[in-house]
């Protein structure tokens, strides 16, 4: 036996839509274009910045390429300063580990 009644509901019957004629677009104000600008331009030229910067400081893992030299790391420091884009992040010895 079930715990819960069994719920007998009414027969379905199509009903006319009702038709309303509701201009929402005349009540509302949309700001033009060079409103829009000038109000959030601000902060979307900071999170570009943000974003678009020359720090390696919080640099994403997919963007960071790990090299082992063999030689003077100053050779290899002066050919990554002539590539533009690439930075220098740190240097590990590992000859003492």
């Amino acid at each position: 036996m079930p715990d819960k009644p069994l719920l007998i509901l009414p027969r379905s019957i199509p009903l006319p839509r009702i038709k309303k004629s509701i201009s929402i677009k005349s009540h509302l104000r949309l700001p033009g274009r060079d409103d829009q600008g000038r109000r959030i331009g601000p902060q979307l030229t900071s999170m570009l910045d943000a974003f678009v910067t020359d720090s390696p400081a919080g640099t994403s893992t997919e963007n960071i390429l790990v090299l082992e030299t063999i030689g003077q790391p100053e050779n290899f420091l002066t050919a990554v300063a002539a590539i533009p884009g690439l930075k220098w992040l740190a240097e590990i010895d590992t000859d003492n580990i």
